[in-house]
């Protein structure tokens, strides 16, 4: 361990990432069962899985999602209960599951459902959770989950997050008008996640579209234009 510190340690915050990766590499061989030196070539190589789907290069994507997926797991086996390495578990799955590689499902599922049990009134959790469960067509869960996370709201504050799962999950159940008015609620407590806000308008246009009301289609579609280019400026 005494080694592995020192390595890892040395790390200078003016070297290449690709350096401070590989010392961190070099950390977590001499000592596997500390979690930073797990954690952080697991967030670099996240980082770079994210940039390469954003740079439409899925296999890359796929290839540094699973390496990263290799190592957390390497891990979890040798500390099941550490918290962070569980966190990033289901957040590296989902990204498989975003970039395309729908056999992780399962896996996403389990993981998110595991932290979701350690934070049982954590409503980021349990609104994520209810994202995830969209994500893998569970719409009715989805839906329960939401709900869950929605009924803490007195208590912790606005959960754009949770209408917006729920709003997504009521509209692909064909429950339109029950749609509107949770994507109208995610907007409406838009100011706590602007992403949530932008995306609900998104969903709203496409959805009034789909429906023919090209007026209100076209409302909802400038105003999340409109919270674009707020934000780009």
């Amino acid at each position: 361990v005494l080694r592995a510190s020192r390595l890892a340690y040395s790390v200078d915050d003016d070297l290449e990432i690709t350096v401070a990766y590989n010392q961190l590499i070099d950390a977590r061989e001499s000592a596997e069962q500390v979690e930073h030196f797990t954690v952080f070539p697991v967030e670099v190589l996240f980082e770079n899985a994210q940039a390469a789907l954003e740079q439409n290069d899925p296999e890359l994507a796929v290839r540094e999602a699973e390496q990263a997926l290799r190592l957390l797991l390497e891990y979890h086996d040798r500390n099941p209960l550490a918290i962070r390495t569980r966190i990033l578990l289901a957040e590296t799955a989902a990204l498989l599951v975003d970039i395309g590689a729908l056999d992780f499902r399962d896996e996403m599922l389990i993981r998110y459902e595991d932290v979701a049990r350690q934070f049982p009134n954590e409503g980021l959790v349990i609104a994520t959770l209810a994202r995830v469960y969209a994500a893998a067509e569970q719409y009715e869960r989805s839906i329960e989950t939401a709900d869950r996370a929605i009924a803490l709201e007195d208590d912790i504050g606005l959960m754009p997050q949770a209408w917006w799962a729920k709003a997504n999950s009521l509209e692909r159940l064909d429950r339109f008008d029950e749609a509107i008015a949770a994507y109208l609620a995610a907007i409406e407590r838009g100011e706590a996640s602007r992403g949530f806000e932008f995306q609900a308008h998104q969903d709203l246009a496409d959805l009034y579209e789909e429906l023919g009301d090209d007026e209100q289609a076209e409302f909802h579609r400038k105003a999340a234009e409109d919270l674009r280019t707020n934000a780009d400026g």
